[in-house]
């Protein structure tokens, strides 16, 4: 039997082991201040954070971490590796300008090089993030851009494509810190509700096989609390709105395709007749 090369093995995937080695990574890794000291890059992300414009009052990581009720370099549970590597990489995309900033003797030596290993760090982690199928998302709503991990989804990435108004939209709903989140979910169904609506009223969806998919959505759009609150809304419990608005969410994804859908049937139609 023929050896696997190196490329070719599978790589093993464990988000915590993978952010162990994040965090052994900047601990290892050392830049110099032209004060001739040394910090590590877990030194460096604690003091850039005081400059960080998004700190909110946080004067080190831990005061950040405590105050959004997550654990800084803890691998207790899922979500507080995501918290920590959102955190960890929004400051290494910082940190080149906080150094730019400067001009006293704790700025650094060569500032290539920060930016060598800040890419470098964002890097390997995008790829640990990409192994468990999330993915890093600039958020450009403000000046200094914002980097928000989600879940990866190849359904919505092929829908924003074709509809890129809704992009951020779509993203929010595949966040990770609104896995549970109600508010969140119906915030993103309204709006996806809202951008239906005009497309109903065209009849789009009228006569074709998508018509009967349309109004199951907007039956529950306008009867499980999504676009109204009264009391004629469904009488669902939280587990069971929360199952229900994540199946309307994969539905009208499915829905959002019909164009795309539409266009490769008739492309194999005119191929079918045409050989």
């Amino acid at each position: 039997m023929t050896r696997k090369t190196i490329f070719e093995i599978e790589r093993r995937t464990d988000l915590v082991s993978d952010f162990r080695g994040t965090i052994a990574d900047l601990e290892s890794t050392s830049v110099t201040t032209k004060a001739l000291g040394t910090l590590n890059m877990r030194q460096l992300l604690n003091n850039c954070i005081k400059t960080w414009p998004y700190r909110q009052g946080a004067n080190n990581l831990d005061s950040y971490a405590s105050t959004h009720g997550f654990n800084m370099f803890d691998t207790d549970t899922e979500p507080n590796i995501l918290y920590n590597y959102e955190l960890i990489l929004n400051l290494l995309h910082w940190a080149p300008t906080y150094d730019a900033n400067r001009a006293d003797i704790f700025s650094f030596n060569d500032n290539p090089t920060i930016n060598e290993e800040c890419t470098r760090c964002i890097e390997n982690i995008k790829y640990n993030l990409e192994m468990v199928n999330m993915r890093v998302r600039e958020d450009r709503t403000k000046d200094l851009p914002k980097y928000i991990i989600s879940k990866r989804d190849a359904q919505v990435d092929a829908v924003i494509e074709s509809a890129p108004e809704l992009s951020e939209t779509l993203l929010s709903y595949l966040d990770f810190r609104n896995r549970d989140d109600e508010k969140a979910k119906k915030a993103v169904l309204k709006a996806i509700a809202d951008y239906l609506e005009q497309k109903r009223k065209d009849k789009c969806y009228k006569g074709t096989e998508y018509n009967s998919l349309c109004e199951n959505l907007f039956a529950v759009f306008n009867n499980a609390s999504i676009r109204h609150e009264n009391s004629q809304q469904w009488k669902l419990r939280k587990p069971m709105r929360i199952k229900l608005y994540d199946q309307t969410f994969k539905a009208a994804v499915h829905l959002l395709q019909k164009e795309d859908i539409d266009s490769f049937n008739d492309m194999v139609m005119e191929l079918k007749k045409s050989n």
